[in-house]
């Protein structure tokens, strides 16, 4: 064997024994043991009649008085997020999506003049 390969060989060897070294190493200090039972439990109420009770839930509560807690300043702020990737005015530019005003009823991949990707394009026509 000449240097070269008994370098390539130490280089191996060194590199699994440093990572091997840290992996038992994190494994002494960030050990997370085993859960006795795999996975989440998830707990759903029964609806009492009817099948499909969440659009009941939503229909209770009147539209006006929603509004009349509704908080013009906060919508904004919320709003603020959306604005990286949006515009709201009327006629305003796209950016990374459409613009969003009038969006409320709108079809779905609907505005002129945005490229809309393809999967957008067949989830609007029901795909």
């Amino acid at each position: 064997m000449n240097s070269y390969v008994n370098m390539g060989v130490g280089a191996f060897l060194g590199t699994v024994f440093v990572l091997m070294s840290v992996s038992i190493a994190s494994e002494g200090i960030f050990h997370a043991p085993a859960p006795e039972k795999e996975g989440y439990a998830i707990v759903a109420e029964e609806s009492s009649g009817g099948t499909g009770g969440g659009e009941a839930a939503a229909a209770a509560t009147p539209i006006a008085q929603l509004l009349a807690s509704a908080d013009a300043a906060k919508g904004e702020a919320v709003f603020k997020k959306c604005t990286s990737c949006h515009t709201g005015e009327s006629g305003g530019a796209n950016k990374v999506g459409p613009n969003l005003f009038d969006v409320v009823n709108r079809p779905i991949a609907s505005h002129e003049g945005f490229s809309y990707s393809a999967a957008m394009k067949d989830f609007s026509k029901g795909g």
